[in-house]
Order: structure tokens, then C-alpha cells, then sequence
């Protein structure tokens, strides 16, 4: 949402919240990327040379500084030097976990700088996205978060996730894009500050919505497994029940028109996801809602279908049309079409012959596509496809 309002140049503000590229893990990781595609860029170095730790701590950094300006060059060169000629630095007394840290980080930084001049050449066969996804594990910041095993770790660890959603669309949108032109296009947007004069679009959880109102209200991802969300569902109905209440909270914030939307396919945690429209749309009277299908310019289709992982099929025959001007369509389906039976649910005991018993967490698909997410009692969780995997219920 931030990057799509940015693009289009409308001012925006998070109510009860930071903006996406100012949290730390994002500044931290974009700053690794800047040093990958610029290595003269000090200043990141500065910030990820000891993140996670290294050893690295303020005096050792100053010594590295010290050096880079007697050499004049940058920190970068400074370090490379160090390393490449240590026993000639031996009065800087760096101990071995800091070369070793040194030595790591560098290794790294050149190895993916090494990628991105390809991409920006053309003739790598990697994408920004894999070297992203480099940079985050072998950084080892990925795994200082999980460490960590808080409320607040898990967060960023799911930050860090959107970020990578955010890097694959922009090569969706521009295949031939490298970390370069990416980082260009977060700085744009960050350099965007919002006029004073304008309106702004307020961007808010609906918990934080609650006692306020607006003219025009967008309820953004009303889908399944996410309003309501998958832990909801897999709660019960008093979860449900209270998700379905701050639905309620969400529709009544608007003053004049309301607007309810989900996309009808999501990249999710790396993975393409079709949640289909959550169970509160078809809760909403007909007479209430009139429904409309979002289609780009070059889309000239008149109608299309979608396949959600509740196994209903959706059809959609009208066009999104701006003007006041409405026509109502039937293209919800009703609450009780029948769906297609899943040989393991969500919830199922479950056995397989070689882990034992287990608790079925995730199911998708029908027939012979159907594929299930179980969670044994030793701990571990594993996905198989229902076909050819050795299990029967409990």
C-alpha cells in the first residue's frame, strides 16, 4: 500500500505506526544493499559493519576510520587493506573474532557486489531478490532475529519477509531490474515528503481505527486466513466471533462510501497464495454492496474466473467503473455453494506410517492436488501431497 500511494504520488501517514522504510531491519538490510551496489558508501558500512554483532563495537570502528582517512579512501578500501596486509596493522590490535568477522562480511559484500554488476550489465541469471535473500542468511541477521525467539524478532523477521514480496513484484514489474534500479526507486519514495497543504490518505490497523471517521474508507484484505486470520480459524468460533466484531468496527468508520477489498491472488511468505473473499463479505445483505472487479488497462478481457483454495470458483463479468454511476452485479456467489470435500481438513488427527501421529495445520487442493501442512508430536511440521503420502485418520 505505501509503495503503490508513493508511485502515485499521494502523501500518506501511519496512524500508530512507522512507515515501512524507516523501521530498523529494513534500514539495516537496504543499508547492505547500498553497500552492495555502492562499496564507497561508508556510512552503511558503518551501520551493518556490526550487525548482527561481530565484535565490531565503537572503538574497533574508529581504528578502521582512522585508517581509511590517513590512507584517504573510503572504509571499505580501508578494511580490504587491513585484511589483505594484517601483519602490517598488527598495532591496530584486532582480535581474531574481528578479523574473522571482518573477513566474513567482506567476503560477502564483494561476492553479491560481484552479481549486481552483472545485473546492471544484463548478463547475470540471478535477480535482486536472490541477492537479497543472500545477503539476509548469510549476513546472519536472519538467524540473530530467530535467535532472539520474541514477539518483537518475529515481527521484523515478517517485515523482512514483505520486504523481499515488495523486491520480487518490482521484478515482475521490470524484469530486467537490478538492486541498483530497486534502491533507486526506495529512495524516490522516501525523498517524497508529503505537502503540508494536501490531503493524506491515513493508513491504520483497525484496532487503532476504532473511535475515529472518515469520509471514505478502504478495508483492505478481507480474505480468508487473513481477516479472518489463520490463527483465528484455527482458534474457533470465539476467535472468529471477535475478528467478525472488528470487521464491523472497520465498515463503521466510513462516512459516506465504503470500500471492501481483496486481491484475488497474494504473494505470501515467498509463495503465491488464492485465499478467496473472507467469510464476513457474503455475511453483508445484498442490498447493501454492489460488486466490482479491478482490471488493468491492458487487460481486455471481459470476464474472468478465479480458483480460490476454498475449491469455489468465482466469476466475475463487470468491469471496475469510477463513475457514480453503479450497476449491480451478481458475481458473489452465495454463502452455500458447495465445495468440493478435502480428504484431510484442517484439524484432522492424522497418521503417516513413517512420523507417527499428527495434527493436520494447513489443507489445499481437492482430489488428486490436494496437499496437506502437518504438525507431528515430535515437533516437526512437513507438507505432502495427499496422493502419495502414507496417511490415514486417527
Amino acid at each position: 500500500l505505501e509503495d503503490g500511494l508513493t508511485r502515485n504520488n499521494i502523501p500518506y501517514r501511519v496512524v500508530g505506526g512507522i512507515k515501512f522504510y524507516e523501521r530498523k531491519e529494513i534500514k539495516d538490510i537496504l543499508a547492505y544493499l547500498r553497500l552492495v551496489v555502492n562499496n564507497q558508501d561508508s556510512l552503511a558500512l558503518s551501520r551493518v559493519v556490526n550487525t548482527p554483532t561481530r565484535g565490531i563495537g565503537a572503538t574497533s570502528l574508529k581504528k578502521l576510520e582512522n585508517v581509511a582517512s590517513s590512507q584517504n579512501c573510503s572504509l571499505f578500501e580501508a578494511i580490504d587493506m587491513i585484511l589483505a596486509n594484517i601483519d602490517e596493522y598488527k598495532s591496530l590490535r584486532l582480535s581474531a573474532k574481528i578479523k574473522t568477522g571482518l573477513a566474513h562480511f567482506m567476503d560477502l559484500i564483494h561476492e553479491i557486489s560481484a552479481i549486481e554488476l552483472e545485473l546492471q550489465q544484463g548478463k547475470s541469471q540471478y535477480t535482486p531478490s536472490y541477492c537479497f535473500e543472500r545477503v539476509l542468511e548469510e549476513s546472519g541477521y536472519l538467524e540473530a532475529l530467530k535467535a532472539e525467539k520474541s514477539y518483537e524478532a518475529k515481527a521484523r523477521i515478517e517485515h523482512l519477509e514483505e520486504l523481499l514480496n515488495g523486491i520480487q513484484q518490482f521484478e515482475r514489474d521490470y524484469p530486467k531490474a537490478s538492486l541498483l534500479d530497486f534502491l533507486e526507486s526506495v529512495t524516490l519514495n522516501a525523498n517524497r515528503d508529503a505537502d503540508e497543504d494536501r490531503a493524506e490518505v491515513s493508513l491504520m490497523t483497525v484496532h487503532s481505527s476504532k473511535g475515529l471517521e472518515y469520509p471514505y474508507v478502504f478495508v483492505m484484505g478481507t480474505e480468508e486466513t487473513l481477516f479472518p486470520s489463520f490463527k483465528s480459524l484455527e482458534t474457533g468460533d470465539m476467535a472468529v466471533e471477535e475478528e467478525r466484531r472488528l470487521f464491523y468496527v472497520a465498515m463503521t468508520r466510513a462516512m459516506k462510501r465504503l470500500y471492501i477489498c481483496f486481491a484475488q491472488t497474494r504473494m505470501l511468505w515467498g509463495s503465491l497464495k488464492y485465499n478467496g473473499p473472507s467469510r464476513f463479505i457474503h455475511e453483508i445483505p445484498d442490498d447493501y454492496f454492489l460488486w466490482y472487479q479491478y482490471r488493468k488497462e491492458d487487460d481486455t478481457s471481459s470476464s474472468s474466473t478465479a480458483q480460490y483454495s476454498n475449491g469455489v470458483e468465482y466469476h466475475y463479468d463487470d468491469d471496475f467503473d469510477q463513475s457514480p454511476r453503479f450497476e449491480k452485479s451478481s458475481a458473489l456467489p452465495s454463502s452455500n455453494v458447495s465445495e468440493p470435500e478435502t480428504q484431510f481438513s484442517r484439524g484432522a488427527k492424522v497418521n503417516h506410517r513413517v512420523y507417527g501421529d499428527g495434527v493436520v495445520i494447513e489443507s489445499d487442493g481437492y482430489g488428486e492436488k490436494e496437499k496437506v501442512l502437518i504438525r507431528f508430536e515430535e515437533g516437526s511440521v512437513k507438507r505432502f501431497m495427499v496422493k502419495m503420502a502414507p496417511l490415514s485418520h486417527i
